[in-house]
């Protein structure tokens, strides 16, 4: 599985990290809260109804997704591509 490290030293699988910027392309915003995610839609009502593929994908990828929000780069980040990473 191909995963990109983000400063800090989180690797993130590739799959996740699309799936993130998938969402937030079409105004989602990915709130963590404890052990929940929630996929707030943009408040001025353009977010798109999620697919049941996108559902599918927001619980295959969950735990990532939950790392990806509540992640906060250090100043000075810098991301880099690795080969593998645990999952």
């Amino acid at each position: 599985m191909e995963c990109i490290e983000l400063a800090g030293g989180i690797a993130v699988p590739v799959s996740a990290l699309s799936l993130a910027w998938s969402l937030e392309n079409r105004g989602y915003t990915l709130v963590a809260t404890e052990d929940s995610l929630r996929l707030r839609p943009a408040a001025d009502g353009s977010s798109p109804a999620l697919t049941d593929e996108d559902r599918a994908e927001v619980r295959r990828w969950k735990s990532h997704l939950l790392m990806l929000a509540a992640y906060e780069a250090p100043s000075r980040s810098v991301s880099r591509r690795v080969s593998r990473c645990a999952t």
